[in-house]
């Protein structure tokens, strides 16, 4: 992203960050509609769409819309907010047919944290 590069003013880094934020909300809302409406043979892959963890109502409301069967999340900006968010949700919609659920935890700037069993979450129905 432009806020991680080298600014010809510096100071400008507050704004061009706050920039990032809102189009990132928008695309990341945007997107989890487009993607899970156009569902491949039950399959949704939202890998390094920088999401975030307001990005989660959206995404599970078209998961149900679209009978989404397989949810890949990973490399994406949720953290543990998000996954928790992801978790809660997933229990909430138990009727949810999401038997593969992908997610690992960065930062909000996207950087990786280390990595640890428990930073891959899969979720399964019988």
């Amino acid at each position: 992203m432009p806020s991680g590069g080298a600014l010809s003013n510096p100071k400008d880094k507050v704004l061009v960050t706050g920039l990032e934020d809102k189009m990132i909300e928008a695309y990341g809302t945007a997107l989890v509609e487009v993607e899970c409406k156009a569902v491949r043979r039950g399959r949704v892959d939202l890998g390094c769409k920088m999401l975030r963890p307001q990005h989660v109502g959206a995404l599970f409301a078209a998961v149900e819309r679209y009978k989404v069967a397989w949810l890949n999340l990973g490399y994406n900006q949720l953290g543990a907010a998000g996954g928790a968010l992801v978790a809660a949700a997933q229990m909430a919609n138990r009727g949810t047919t999401v038997p593969h659920y992908h997610h690992q935890l960065y930062g909000s700037a996207g950087s990786e944290r280390g990595r640890s069993d428990t930073d891959q979450i899969i979720f399964s129905h019988g």
